[in-house]
């Protein structure tokens, strides 16, 4: 079945939760899914707005916390799988680029680009968190 907005509550909640039992624990927390992502899909694909105003809560808090989010964007690949997706390789793209207008000017964050390929992404992400902590 096609994802329902209540959905994306669901895994914001499971994310957050996740990510909480880290603070204090971990010196970088790094994941694959941007905390603004439900929101996204929330106010694409059901038309409702109501989890910015939660995310915006729950980031200011972490933030006041002393958590800081860094924001890469990891650029697109030709690489597609299909199994488990909902849209086609070209639905994916625009959905790529819409999510980074979202991200960028609804949102309002700084995106930190990143080439997507598989064999050094991680490297250059780890290198970046270094330069930025000044570790």
């Amino acid at each position: 079945r096609f994802p329902k907005w209540s959905d994306q509550v669901y895994i914001l909640g499971n994310q957050m939760r996740e990510e909480s039992v880290l603070y204090g624990r971990a010196d970088v927390i790094i994941t694959d899914s941007p905390i603004w992502l439900p929101a996204f899909y929330q106010k694409k694909f059901n038309n409702k707005n109501s989890m910015e105003t939660t995310i915006r809560s729950l980031v200011k808090e972490v933030e006041d916390e002393g958590m800081e989010y860094v924001n890469f964007w990891l650029e697109k690949i030709d690489e597609f799988q299909t199994e488990g997706r909902f849209q086609t390789k070209e639905e994916a793209h625009k959905l790529h680029d819409d999510l980074r207008e979202y991200l960028e000017k609804t949102i309002g964050l700084t995106l930190i680009p990143m080439p997507a390929d598989h064999d050094t992404r991680k490297d250059l992400i780890i290198k970046k968190i270094e330069e930025i902590k000044g570790w």
